[in-house]
């Protein structure tokens, strides 16, 4: 157990972990329930598995969409809500991937210079960079 944890102390590690979550949860995010044609349109209807609110992809010649499949019409408040939390998933998500990254290219490339830079000065002049005692 101990050695375990030890792994995740590891600063390199958990970024790693993090981004394999994030895609993975991403991922698993859409669960495709079927698809057709409809006036030379290619429609394919999705569940978010995280809310179970339903959703129709379109795509078409003339441009593809992704959108709630309630009516805006007869149900416009179950419509705008899906739509909101929608993006707002998506928001988080993306943030949560943009900070992991970010995350992980300090851990695997400034900390490394950090320790490079650090060292050599510490190596040039040691008598600099040590405390007296008082």
């Amino acid at each position: 157990m101990n050695r375990m944890l030890s792994f995740f102390k590891k600063p390199k590690v958990l970024p790693i972990l993090v981004f394999f979550l994030i895609l993975t949860v991403s991922q698993a995010r859409w669960d495709y329930v079927g698809s057709n044609f409809y006036h030379d349109e290619f429609v394919r209807y999705k569940i978010d598995r995280f809310t179970d609110f339903k959703y129709v992809e379109i795509f078409s010649d003339t441009g593809s969409g992704d959108r709630p499949a309630y009516s805006e019409i007869t149900q416009y408040p179950l419509y705008k809500m899906a739509e909101r939390i929608g993006n707002t998933e998506e928001v988080i998500i993306r943030s949560l991937f943009v900070l992991d990254f970010v995350w992980l290219c300090f851990v695997w490339i400034l900390l490394p210079i950090i320790y490079f830079i650090k060292n050599k000065i510490f190596k040039k002049d040691p008598e600099k960079h040590t405390i007296s005692p008082v």
